[in-house]
């Protein structure tokens, strides 16, 4: 799949969204988080893969002193199941995650962090 710098817009169906709003439901307080799947030559996700938040307050690979109402790790377990889906008919697309007691909006931590995952810089 070609990297690029240009946004990709998705079809989301409604089903999808409910899914993801109800897991944002039973996570509260916590930030929920997980990731869309689809076909990777189309502009549409099918599936919604659920993630465990594993994050423990001062444990956050870049930022300290967080838990998991204001951050998300995925678990091992889950990271390596996002990596093997790369390489499957239905690879990850989007990766979302909740703010439950804020906005929707794409924070500084976010952009950190989806641009240099490992705090690389």
């Amino acid at each position: 799949m070609p990297v690029t710098d240009a946004p990709i817009p998705f079809q989301v169906t409604r089903e999808l969204l409910l899914d993801i709003y109800q897991a944002a439901r039973e996570a509260f307080p916590a930030e929920c988080c997980g990731w869309l799947a689809g076909p990777a030559d189309g502009d549409e996700v099918t599936a919604a893969r659920r993630c465990v938040n594993a994050q423990d307050s001062g444990t956050h690979p870049t930022v300290a002193g967080r838990g998991a109402e204001t951050a998300y790790v995925f678990t091992g377990a889950d990271l390596l199941d996002l990596n093997h889906s790369l390489d499957s008919e239905l690879p990850a697309r989007i990766i979302y995650h909740s703010h439950p007691n804020g906005q929707a909006y794409f924070s500084p931590t976010d952009r950190e962090v989806a641009t240099s995952p490992w705090g690389d810089g």
